[in-house]
């Protein structure tokens, strides 16, 4: 699942939007690459966890920065949302 959000673009661009952070989508076989490098860890290839997240980090990425109009509709929704549970609470 979490490799179907790192290719989800518009899910990515609205995490960033509403919560104002940068969100970096790394690869989508991460576990797999991961298992790979163990994997050449233990057959003696690789020798220590530097080597592994020096390989690791060379992997594309894609980061999608907070947009301050994404942000305004976020908090015009939030504003909405806050507007109607709390008539239902009274």
């Amino acid at each position: 699942m979490l490799e179907e959000a790192a290719r989800n673009a518009r899910l990515n661009q609205w995490l960033a939007d509403a919560l104002e952070v940068p969100v970096i989508a790394g690869p989508y076989e991460a576990t797999a690459q991961g298992n790979a490098l163990m994997q050449l860890v233990g057959l003696g290839e690789l020798y220590n966890l530097e080597e592994v997240r020096a390989i690791a980090r060379n992997t594309p990425t894609q980061v999608y920065s907070a947009r301050s109009a994404g942000r305004a509709a976020w908090e015009e929704a939030e504003q909405r949302f806050s507007a109607m549970t709390s008539s239902r609470i009274r």
